[in-house]
């Protein structure tokens, strides 16, 4: 199962199949790059009234130090992430990480007529504003990413698609093999002080959606009011992926680290929490953008 690479997109190229179509159409095979990049070529100037704009994409991790739900500290070490097409949509996201903001964006939700309100629970992408085509393999520990700059439409993004590349793409790309997701860390019982070294990882089949595709759908976008060349960062949170992971559950191995076994408990926590719409954060910043 692999997401295939090299697809560019252009505002002239002509609209695609969407997911759900493809899938009808594909015979349940793996969405391409150039079916999932459907949403910027459809969105031109005069399908939306918006003007063309430039978008540069980066990516940083949140923390790598943190404590989870079974009051364990975990510090990761490596922390490496193939990523494949991310699009900015207009849809409201399926979950939002702060309570006092979930109540507002509720009540200004209440006063909308999207269809993505009509039925509790089920997410509407919307029209696609801007998107990121490089496929690549980054390694959350080593700091911020540049993922390049691609076009986009002037509008409101409220939501992103984030998209797991298989087989991963760039000069990182061989430290993953044939998985999507690789951490290694230490994790530190608050209670008694023991501590573990651990090695987790991904392979794409594990992280496919319901609907057999490599995609969280519905992440939250922030200030997503796009009228100008500007920049979007996408923020990955490890404490999401690893926050329902019991690690007290596994047994010392002097400093080797543990490599989570797939049919355990603690390894499909961690796949589960690389599911989650809420481990991705993205925010679009107003600005100059001149890379290519």
């Amino acid at each position: 199962m692999h997401v295939s690479s090299g697809i560019r997109s252009s505002f002239r190229a002509p609209p695609t199949l969407s997911r759900r179509a493809a899938l009808a159409a594909g015979g349940g095979a793996l969405v391409s790059v150039a079916q999932l990049a459907l949403g910027v070529s459809a969105c031109s100037e005069a399908n939306t009234g918006g003007k063309r704009v430039e978008l540069v994409t980066t990516v940083d991790a949140d923390t790598l130090s943190f404590v989870n739900a079974y009051d364990l500290k975990v510090e990761l070490e490596l922390a490496l992430l193939s990523i494949g097409p991310l699009r900015y949509v207009e849809g409201a996201p399926v979950a939002l990480r702060e309570p006092a903001r979930r109540r507002a964006r509720w009540i200004e939700a209440l006063s909308s007529v999207r269809t993505a309100h009509a039925h509790p629970g089920h997410y509407e992408e919307g029209q696609t504003l801007g998107e990121m085509l490089r496929p690549t393999t980054v390694d959350l520990a080593a700091g911020p990413t540049d993922l390049g700059s691609s076009p986009g439409v002037s509008g409101v993004a409220r939501s992103a698609l984030f998209c797991f590349q298989s087989p991963p793409a760039g000069e990182l790309a061989a430290s993953l093999g044939d998985d999507v997701v690789l951490i290694e860390g230490t994790a530190t019982s608050l209670a008694s002080g023991d501590s573990l070294r651990f090695r987790a990882r991904a392979s794409v089949e594990q992280v496919l959606d319901a609907e057999g595709q490599p995609f969280v759908a519905g992440c939250e976008l922030d200030d997503g009011n796009i009228q100008e060349n500007g920049s979007v960062r996408l923020l990955v949170f490890p404490s999401v992926w690893l926050d329902q992971t019991d690690f007290s559950e596994l047994s010392t191995n002097d400093d080797e680290p543990i490599e989570l076994d797939p049919a355990t408990t603690p390894h499909k926590a961690f796949v589960r929490g690389l599911k989650k719409a809420a481990a991705y954060g993205f925010t679009y910043e107003a600005g100059s953008s001149s890379r290519s």
